[in-house]
């Protein structure tokens, strides 16, 4: 029910905490750990999952064991331990092949390619994206997950991107493929990694209009770059309003439209 209300997960945290801990069975824990992770706070819910992996009332080898694996690495990375992330994962799920795994399968990946990440292990980053972003996302479980993962993988390619490129037609085939790159998280159901994609396609074609303009014969192909860039930008608006999404892609792209002067409506 606490899911269906505004903050609804901060009063799941406060509800359940008052519970006491004889009270608090296993799925009370879990959705304790979960609603933490949620609210920001990945060191209170490391070990609310911790406990329950040191204490189960599961069996060893289940799938909730190594879902609560997964969350708790997830909860070390996001609370600034990565090496401590990674150890979770490669010591209890044999680095992600675990068969345990299941709908997490594409979760732990990405958990351990951003541990990589941190870690300055940036080519075994890739190849652990890589297994995420290509799970099939059929389950509602797996589909954050994926979409987190191939807009990363974008964003390597992003990071790479020479938008000064002295050959314009070299130029473009980048524009194209990143653009593509993020047009494939865009075509997953999930509102928050879709924001973030289409604002970065906003993006793109700004950087290529912005190009463009060095050029007076290519005026009219820099307007169009440009006016697709602000159809970006809007759709990113309105697809946060509507999921209430708010993240730094979010305002990011609120703050686009407001620069160009475009109402997102």
């Amino acid at each position: 029910a606490f899911a269906h209300q505004p903050d609804g997960r901060r009063h799941a945290a406060n509800y359940l905490r008052g519970l006491g801990g004889a009270a608090l069975v296993e799925q009370q824990n879990h959705l304790l750990a979960r609603a933490l992770a949620e609210l920001g706070q990945p060191g209170e819910a490391a070990a609310v999952f911790a406990a329950m992996i040191e204490a189960p009332t599961h069996p060893p080898t289940s799938a909730l064991e190594a879902e609560l694996r997964v969350r708790l690495a997830a909860a070390r990375l996001d609370a600034g331990e990565p090496g401590t992330a990674l150890s979770v994962l490669d010591e209890g799920l044999a680095g992600c092949t675990s068969p345990r795994l299941d709908a997490q399968a594409a979760f732990c990946s990405v958990t351990r390619g951003r541990a990589l990440d941190a870690l300055k292990r940036p080519d075994e980053a890739e190849v652990a994206l890589h297994q995420a972003a290509d799970i099939d996302p059929v389950a509602a479980e797996a589909l954050p997950a994926v979409a987190e993962a191939r807009f990363l993988l974008a964003e390597r390619q992003f990071a790479a991107l020479d938008a000064a490129h002295a050959d314009l037609t070299a130029m473009r085939t980048e524009f194209d493929a990143l653009d593509a790159a993020y047009a494939r998280v865009s075509a997953l159901d999930d509102p928050r990694w879709r924001v973030a994609a289409t604002y970065r396609r906003g993006v793109l074609q700004q950087a290529l209009a912005d190009r463009l303009r060095a050029d007076p014969k290519r005026a009219a192909e820099a307007s169009r770059a440009g006016q697709v860039a602000l159809e970006h930008f809007g759709a990113a608006v309105r697809l946060a309003r509507a999921h209430d999404v708010r993240t730094p892609w979010s305002r990011a792209a609120d703050e686009q439209v407001s620069r160009l002067g475009e109402s997102p409506n």
